[in-house]
Order: structure tokens, then sequence, then C-alpha cells
């Protein structure tokens, strides 16, 4: 029998994921030119269709959309200066409602109801807002649009929308350029969403090879383990691994390993320190030798 001291590393998982970046917690200069100027230059396109456009609206509709797009524009705009003191997470979230707000008054003001291209930017509106904020965020979002929808659908059954704004020019102008703002729209959320995830996948395997240098540097052989403490990989120190393989002690849980030949009263310890998620080192154990 040779003794070998070997540390023990443990990291509670909880804590761990606590200490991952949070989506929505940096700001970045490329991530406000994709998202907001993307939603001011929207904006401001949408505000611009409607002076420039001849189309016949009910009295009072073209003044209250400009309006909206022109105030929209100005949310995006705002919320985008203001990502240097506030979460991207809040600022999307601010954008977005907005976006919804204004979303449906377009389609109540061209008295389109339920036929609004307008109402096909929920749909990217929501998928940033899951992605850049959380998932409850989101579905709450998914939910009051889809109230909307029904409402405007009960609207426009019993006419209570205004009269459907029309154009003396070929008919297709407003809808085409609706989509193609639409497209636009697309392609930089979706942008904005995978610099986002490669940033965080980034920071992740940064964080992961650090703590893989710090334990070579720090100690010979150091475990891994699941969430039921069964041991998933043992790595060790060629120099003083000799022929150890860790084949026997896979999907096994320490206190049912005796070739560890850590005593009972030091065992039980190590089981309560972590079945209760508590750090601990210096936890000498015996191998034999072949």
């Amino acid at each position: 029998m040779r003794p070998l001291t070997v540390e023990f590393l443990f990291m509670n998982s909880q804590k761990a994921d606590s200490d991952l970046p949070r989506i929505g917690e940096r700001s970045d200069a490329v991530l406000t030119w994709l998202f907001f100027g993307s939603g001011v230059g929207v904006s401001l396109a949408t505000a611009l269709m409607y002076v420039l456009l001849p189309l016949q609206f009910a009295p009072g509709m073209r003044l209250l959309l400009i309006g909206g797009s022109f105030a929209l524009a100005l949310v995006f705009l705002l919320t985008g200066w203001l990502m240097r003191d506030v979460r991207l997470e809040r600022a999307v979230l601010i954008a977005g409602w907005a976006a919804v707000v204004l979303l449906t008054l377009v389609s109540v003001g061209l008295g389109q109801g339920v036929h609004a291209v307008a109402l096909g930017f929920f749909s990217v509106v929501i998928s940033a807002v899951v992605v850049l904020t959380s998932l409850r965020a989101g579905i709450l979002m998914a939910l009051v649009c889809s109230i909307v929808v029904g409402l405007l659908a009960v609207a426009e059954q019993y006419h209570w929308l205004p009269s459907e704004a029309t154009t003396t020019s070929s008919p297709w102008v407003l809808h085409g350029i609706s989509l193609w703002m639409l497209i636009l729209s697309s392609v930089s959320v979706g942008a904005l969403m995978v610099r986002e995830l490669q940033h965080h996948l980034d920071l992740v395997r940064e964080r992961q090879l650090r703590f893989r240098t710090l334990l070579r540097m720090a100690v010979n052989w150091y475990w891994e383990v699941d969430s039921q403490f069964r041991f998933v990989a043992i790595s060790q120190d060629q120099s003083a691994a000799g022929d150890f393989t860790d084949a026997p002690f896979r999907n096994r849980i320490p206190w049912e390993i005796p070739e560890l030949g850590i005593s009972d009263q030091a065992m039980a310890q190590l089981r309560r320190n972590m079945e209760g998620r508590v750090a601990f080192s210096d936890v000498a154990g015996r191998r034999r030798d072949s």
C-alpha cells in the first residue's frame, strides 16, 4: 500500500451557474447599432411612408400614425443611448413593448385588422425578447400579442375599425414596403441574437479554460461528479498517475467505492460536505499498486 494524498475539489453547481454571465449584462456598440439602430431606421421609414405615400386615411389617423412612428424612433434612440447605464435586457423590454403598442396602433389606423402586415413584426419582437431577456418575458409578450390579434379579429368582424387606408398608386406599394422592412428587421435581430449567443459561449469557454488551468497548476488530481455525485471523470497529472485508470470509478459515488482507501469517518464527513454543497479539501486516500 502506498499512501496518496489527494485534494478533492467540488464545486456547488448552483453557485457556479449564478456566477456565469447573464444575457443582457453587457453593453456593446455593435449590438446597439444592430438592434436599436435598425429600430430607429424602420420607425423613421414607416413615418416617411405615411407622409409620402398617397394614402387615404380615416380622419386624424395619418397624424396619429406619423406621430406614433416618430415616438417609437425616439424610444429606440433613447434606450440605445441609455445602454451605457441600463442593462441590454431592460432596454430591449422597453423598446419591445413600445413596438407592440405602435404595431397595434398601425393595424388599427390602417383599418386592416388581422390582415395588417405590421402584425408580422410581433414575431420578430417576441423572438428578440425571449433571447435577450428571458423566456418568461417573451411568453408574457406573446400572450399580450395573442390577445391583441383576437381583439383585432373581433373588431374587424363587427366593423369597429376605421375604414381601410387605400392608395391611389399601385396597391402593392404599402404591403411591399412593409414586408421589406420586416425582412430587414428580421436580419438585424437575427444577427444580434447570434452575436450575443457567441459572446456568452466564448465567456463560458474562457471560464472553463481558466478553471482547468488553475487545477493543473494547483493539484495533481481532481474529480468531476454529476448532480448525483457519481464520478464522470478523474483527471490527473500523468507523472503521478503511474498505471492508474479511472474506469472502475465511473458512474459510482465515492462512499460506495472502498478502493478509494478513505477512512469511514473521513468518508462520512466527505458525504456530508458533498450533499450540503460545502467546499472541502485535504481528504486523504490510498491506492493499491498492482
